[in-house]
């Protein structure tokens, strides 16, 4: 079985830009976590507000499931095709 070698369509980021990613991962994790926490402490009834956190909230981890997934791509990409 021959192994296909995958080229994205986007420009590969740099050492900076990967440490960027990494760390954008780390904080929306962390701030989603932290904001449904505290919607679901609350207990409260789906307020306009609660709907549109909660919103964050997802949107947030799916950001840094994104920022996760390009981290995991271009790790150990050889520096030359960066």
């Amino acid at each position: 079985m021959s192994q296909e070698t995958f080229d994205p369509i986007f420009p590969h980021p740099t050492d900076q830009q990967m440490h960027a990613l990494s760390l954008t991962s780390i904080y929306l994790q962390r701030a989603a976590s932290q904001a449904a926490t505290r919607i679901m402490g609350n207990h409260v009834a789906a307020t306009p507000r609660v709907v549109v956190l909660n919103d964050l909230s997802e949107g947030m981890m799916r950001s840094a499931a994104l920022c996760q997934m390009l981290v995991d791509l271009f790790d150990g990409w050889p520096v030359e095709e960066r």
